[in-house]
Formats: C-alpha cells, structure tokens, sequence
C-alpha cells in the first residue's frame, strides 16, 4: 500500500529535480509488532517542500496501517502554497497558527496519542484550511487568518481527512511603541470569531484579548526582568456565561539566581483550539510525568513559584513550588507540588542528580505522591559515558490504595550519534487497564543517529501504559510487548 506513495514521490521530485527546482523532504516512518503478532502496524508521514524564489509550496502524505485494518487510510493530508515579499507573507491551504500565549486559540499537532490498545499512532492535528497573512509596518506586527477547522483527533472510518465546517476568523496586531538599549516594549491585542456547523444550530462565539510583553535590563546586564501578561474574555459560550482566562509570568535574573512567577485565572474557557499556559512544573522523568495533573480551564486558579541557581558548568540546585484550585477553593478539587533537583557536574568525571517531589491531587484521589529520582552519569572518555538512574515512587490513591513503583536504567551513549540503554519498571500492583496482571516491565532501546539525515529507535521489551505530557500537550502510550522501528529521514 505504502510504496504506491513513494512511487508517487518520485514522480514528483525527478522532475522538478530536472529544472532546477529546489525540493527538501522530511519522512517519519514507525513500524511495531507485538511479540504474540496479535498487533502489526505501519505509519508514515512525508512533508515535501518546493521552492523557488519567493515562492514556497509543500504537500503532506500519511500512511497509516494500523492493527484495525479498517482504520487503514493513505492520503495527502495537507496541501499549502505561500509567497514572501520583504515583510509580508502570504499562505494558501493548511497551517498551525496562534494568537497571543494560546488562550483564545492555538491550532497544534501532537502525533501518537492513542485512543485504544490497538491504536497506536493515532494523532491530534487540529489544523486549519484556508489564509494566512503576515505583515509588518513600522513598529507594528499584523496577523490575519480565515479558514476552517479540522480536528483529527481520532480515526473515525473515512471521516478522518474531512474537513470539518467550523469558521474561524482571526486578528491579532502588536504594537512596539519603544525600544531602547535596556529597555523594550510592546502590547497587542487578538480576536477571533468562531463559528458553529451550519447543520447544527446556528452559534457564534468571539473571544478577544489583551497581551502585554515587556523586558528590562540594570546595572550593566546584572538584573534582568521580564513581564509577559495577557487578558482574555469569551462571549456566548455553550453554557451562556461569560468567559475569562488571566494569564501572567515574571522572570527575574541576576547573575546565576533566577526566580519565575507564573499566576492563572481561568473561568468557562475550555475551548477544543485553545491551549492556554499551564503555570504547571515539567519534567522529563517517567514516574513523576506517570500521573500529571490535567488543568482546568473552566474553572481554576494556580500559581507557579520557582527560583534556581546555577552552581557552575551544567550544575544547578532548583526549588518548585505549585498549587492549583477551583474558583471556590473547594478542597476536594486541590492540587500542589513541592519540587526540589539539585545537580552538580565534574567535568571529565562524572555528574549526579538528585530530585525529591511531594505531590497531592485531590481530583484524581492522590494523597500524597512521594517521589525520589537520582542518576549518575560516569564520563569513561571525552565521547564515551555511562549512565545508571533510579525511580522511586510511593502513592497513596483512594481507587488503587498504595502503590509502589520503581524504575531503573542503565545506558551507554558515544556522542554525539549512539546511545543505547535497559531499562526495567517494577510495581506492587498491575495497572487497572491491563488484562496480563504484568507487574514488571523490561525493555531495550537503540537510538541510532546514522548520518546527517537520518536517524534510527528501535524498542523492544515491555512497556507499561502511561500518560506522559510536557505542559498541556499530552502522548498516552498503551501497555505493548514486542518491537519498536523508528526512522526520522530528511532529504
């Protein structure tokens, strides 16, 4: 099925190649198959881009053969043309966009978001068909789109390359009034109006905001300060209340201290294509990212407290802290984190870290979550280094009770292209989603960086199901035994 695409490929770039057209490709390709064989899937995406002077124009194509052959499709999934004359940029067809810090609206993708055991590289691609305009005069920055949606987030038979009939129209200007040497400053406002189906009843929603940005440095370079702040409202909504979102961040440096202040205030702004800041800590560590806390944006207020400090070459000590709560600060509905890492590197031997993080999340009946992570990094020559982490984790949880889980890895790198690595989890208790009553999850993995454009994963072994996000944007990866092929490609 799939070298049909790639037939068609080669139709495409030979002849281009020929008149001296100018062609890059970027091509994802994952295969996986179960250890039983009960499970065989192929995905592929292929982004082609043709330029020539000012002129740009790309094509996407998917190939997805997953274990439900009905859910089977090939296509071309996106299609755009764009054209750049000095600061004015034109774009016809698909494109991701986003007005202010993502409150009232951001159209993102995030590939390998399952909806079902079966299913692993089923993707959110909330895109939009139509026409982008960027321009710049004097001091201020304009953005204009129009089009219509597509939410992909789900495979729904021959219905997942149809272009959904909500309109959106969208404006945001920014206004840089300054700009000295120490000093620079710009505000902005964003609007965009959202349209319902026709088929269904007749809604329109406008959502409008305020943004304000502002940098400041002292004293030579020692203090700087930065101020980011936007104010969103929302009208007509689904429930037919008022809508407003309050967003603010606050980071002060000096010298190696640094602090971050981050502040939300969200009310009835749940919105399928918007992504407002989280004012939530991320981490890159499996246990801690096991469980993570899915924020609210109809109905919460947080805040975001962190300072860190650099103690030399890639050392630091950082302390967190992190609470979120409903608008009637109702105790059942709390979350907060304490977060502590400190890390310290000798250069040409070794580097070591240790976190300790605290959390409770009342929502989902954790109460506490204690966690302790420390690895050690062993540095055997200037490309050549060894690594051993450990993860431990105990929870307290109204549904499971307590459950313990640990983690351990051992992994081998040569920088900058070749690292490999075991790794084993371990828990009292089986996931509640898990059939086998598997308690212990080893596996193996390649990460392979073969050449300039190429790069190769392979996986195989156990993995336990999890979710795992980084802010707002979320992968739930399934329970799966067997093995993992991953090929990142550009041309």
């Amino acid at each position: 099925m799939y070298l049909r695409l790639y037939y068609l490929i080669l139709l495409i770039i030979l002849p281009l190649k020929a008149i001296s057209l100018t062609v890059s490709a970027d091509n994802y390709a994952s295969f996986e198959q179960s250890k039983d064989k009960s499970i065989r899937s192929f995905d592929d995406w292929l982004y082609l881009r043709f330029y020539e002077g000012d002129f740009l124009a790309g094509l996407r194509m998917e190939v997805h053969n997953p274990a439900l052959a009905k859910l089977s499709y090939e296509d071309v999934t996106q299609r755009f043309f764009e054209f750049n004359w000095k600061k004015f940029n034109l774009r016809l067809g698909h494109f991701y966009e986003t007005l202010g810090n993502g409150i009232i609206f951001r159209a993102f993708e995030q590939r390998y978001v399952t909806t079902g055991t079966y299913q692993t590289a089923v993707n959110i691609d909330r895109d939009i068909d139509g026409a982008l305009i960027n321009f710049s005069l004097p001091k201020t920055d304009f953005k204009l789109f129009s089009g219509r949606l597509r939410d992909r987030s789900q495979f729904i038979s021959t219905e997942i390359n149809k272009t959904k009939k909500d309109e959106v129209k969208g404006l945001e200007i920014m206004f840089y009034p300054f700009s000295l040497e120490n000093l620079h400053f710009n505000i902005g406002t964003a609007y965009l109006d959202y349209r319902k189906p026709e088929e269904e009843e007749q809604h329109i929603e406008g959502f409008s905001s305020f943004i304000f940005q502002s940098s400041l440095t002292l004293f030579d370079g020692f203090l700087d300060v930065n101020l980011n702040a936007e104010y969103a409202s929302r009208d007509n909504t689904p429930s037919k209340k008022k809508g407003k979102a309050v967003f603010g961040s606050l980071v002060i440096t000096s010298g190696n201290l640094s602090f971050i202040i981050e502040a939300k205030d969200y009310k009835n702004f749940y919105f399928n294509f918007n992504d407002p800041p989280v004012a939530l800590k991320t981490y890159y560590w499996t246990l801690l990212s096991r469980h993570p806390y899915t924020p609210n944006t109809n109905n919460e207020i947080g805040l975001f407290l962190e300072s860190s400090y650099k103690l030399g070459y890639d050392s630091y000590f950082i302390l967190n802290y992190t609470t979120a709560v409903d608008h009637n600060y109702s105790k059942i509905n709390r979350f907060y984190e304490f977060y502590g890492s400190l890390k310290k590197t000798w250069e040409g031997l070794l580097s070591t870290e240790v976190v300790c993080d605290y959390k409770v999340d009342r929502i989902v009946g954790t109460d506490p979550s204690r966690t302790v992570i420390t690895e050690i990094d062993y540095f055997l020559t200037d490309i050549h280094t060894l690594s051993f982490g450990f993860q431990g984790q105990i929870e307290n949880n109204e549904i499971t009770g307590v459950t313990k889980n640990w983690l351990g890895q051992i992994g081998l790198s040569i920088s900058p292209d070749f690292t490999a690595y075991i790794t084993t989890e371990w828990s009292n208790l089986p996931d509640i989603d898990d059939e086998t009553g598997r308690k212990v999850w080893p596996s193996l993995t390649f990460d392979w960086q073969l050449d300039e454009y190429h790069k190769f994963i392979a996986f195989y072994g156990a993995r336990r199901a999890g979710l795992f996000c980084t802010g707002s944007i979320c992968q739930t990866l399934p329970s799966f035994e067997g093995l993992e092929l991953r090929l990142y490609s550009r041309f």
